[in-house]
């Protein structure tokens, strides 16, 4: 968002570089995997910390200079929305608390509120008098007793996706001691020399005798609990929201569909508690012996049953019914025995390196993912193109009363096979990255903010490869499954 911004203004990438300089300091592996002593820790937390503030502050500097309003600290003022996406995009926003309209963004475009959205009977959200449903025109959800979803309906394609004695989001909380040779295992085995296998199946619910003759603990799940009161957060005609309380473990979770949607969101918030536990969500289905694909960088790939490091999206799918697991930023993902899980936190520590335990007790913790049901085979499932859409929300800018303008996009990217990952500008012109992101040959049209002399396809380095014909402010690609292509356009003199 910063960076298309800094295009949109003319401002030079000093300010995203600076942000990518702290991101690649803090991706250090020891970082992610836990393995350092507390300091290090607090230290990449406060980076982070500082680069969020940083981004922001400037996100919304430059969303008032590319459209030219001042902005307000006015809670409840009037909203400004940003798209920072090349192709446009209809989203649903919260305009105040508990007011819900739609907006219609333009590529790398703004959009104001409409005060009253009209919404087809059709289209409405329907929240079950008794908190325990969801509906739109898409999908149907039935919460059962225990707060989790034992029914989740297509209602255009007329088929269940859940297993009714056994719900869909159903929070486990799962020993684990941080060992990523031997995952819910035991202590750290130094003399493992390799990788232990990966499948991992749902960890049962209870106590459980060992071999030494004393009980074990393995997991608690939502039948492990109090049986929760659902209660209704939103009931209005564009969001419907249900909120699952679970005590015991101190976790919220929201469950949220809008019109128009085919997809089912969730905001988990989990206040941690203890050491050497992990907290998953699971997702049983009806779907029997099928074929799991895995985001990856520029991509998708199958994999077999287990847990591996997903970016944006994982599907299950048999020859009929299939479902899509979003996420935004959690990367454990995981299908096994017909159950899609996701790792949303774990509490582990290296304690003979850390002899105070640190367990980030206290702090509360936001999880964002979301479900959507799909017909294999429909030429419309696009999930690099939804993961896209739902990892870059919108950006929202409170401004008084008055004008706005809409600048012409930098660039907008015209077709469905493609994703742009990069655009910078540079005092010769654009330099652009896209990749094919269906799995098979695309065309696509990138159209620029200025007239072009020439395009040039190079390498990661620059290095000239060949060039294309332009036609105007235009460029036309045709890519091969999962290409990279690198582009550097030179505008028109004058």
């Amino acid at each position: 968002t910063l960076e298309m911004l800094e295009c949109l203004t003319g401002k030079p990438h000093r300010e995203s570089e600076a942000l990518w300089e702290t991101l690649s300091f803090n991706a250090f592996h020891d970082i992610i995997c836990g393995s350092l002593v507390k300091e290090a820790a607090v230290e990449a937390l406060a980076l982070y910390d500082k680069a969020e503030d940083r981004s922001g502050k400037a996100v919304a500097a430059l969303m008032g200079k590319a459209s030219g309003v001042k902005t307000s600290s006015k809670a409840g003022g009037a909203q400004l929305y940003f798209n920072s996406l090349p192709y446009p995009r209809r989203e649903i926003v919260e305009t105040k608390p508990g007011k819900f309209t739609a907006v219609e963004l333009p590529a790398c475009g703004f959009a104001a509120a409409t005060p009253d959205v009209r919404v087809a009977p059709a289209d409405v959200v329907k929240v079950g008098k008794d908190g325990k449903s969801l509906e739109n025109h898409y999908l149907r959800v039935r919460l059962g007793d225990n707060g989790t979803i034992v029914s989740l309906y297509d209602k255009v394609h007329k088929q269940e996706l859940a297993r009714p004695d056994d719900g869909m989001n159903n929070p486990m909380a799962e020993p684990d001691h941080g060992d990523p040779w031997m995952v819910f295992q035991g202590p750290i085995n130094g003399s493992l020399l390799r990788n232990a296998p990966v499948h991992q199946p749902r960890t049962p619910s209870g106590l459980h005798p060992d071999w030494t003759g004393r009980v074990g603990r393995r997991a608690g799940d939502a039948d492990a609990y109090a049986w929760p009161t659902p209660m209704v957060t939103h009931r209005d005609p564009l969001h419907g929201a249900i909120d699952v309380e679970y005590k015991p473990i101190q976790l919220t979770t929201r469950i949220m569909l809008r019109a128009g949607e085919n997809m089912v969101r969730f905001e988990t918030r989990f206040m941690p508690r203890g050491k050497k536990n992990r907290l998953r969500v699971a997702f049983p289905t009806a779907i029997a012996k099928g074929v799991i694909r895995h985001s990856v960088p520029f991509g998708h790939i199958r994999r077999p049953e287990g847990e591996y490091a997903v970016q944006g999206w994982m599907d299950y799918a048999d020859k009929t019914r299939g479902l899509l697991l979003l996420n935004r930023g959690l990367p454990g993902n995981n299908v096994t025995d017909g159950i899609m899980m996701l790792s949303l936190f774990r509490a582990v520590s290296m304690e003979q390196t850390d002899k105070v335990g640190w367990y980030e007790e206290g702090i509360e913790h936001v999880f964002e993912y979301a479900v959507s049901p799909f017909r294999p085979g429909d030429a419309s499932y696009n999930p690099a193109r939804m993961a896209a859409l739902y990892n870059r929300p919108v950006e929202a800018l409170s401004m008084t009363r008055g004008t706005w303008k809409q600048p012409t996009p930098p660039v907008v990217l015209d077709g469905d096979g493609a994703e742009l990952t990069c655009l910078r500008r540079d005092q010769h012109g654009w330099t652009a990255r896209v990749w094919e992101s269906r799995g098979r040959r695309s065309a696509i049209c990138l159209t620029f903010v200025d007239d072009l002399a020439s395009a040039t396809r190079t390498d990661a380095t620059g290095k000239a490869l060949a060039s294309l014909p332009v036609s105007g402010r235009s460029v036309k690609l045709s890519l091969k499954p999962f290409e990279i292509v690198t582009l550097t356009v030179t505008l028109a003199k004058g």
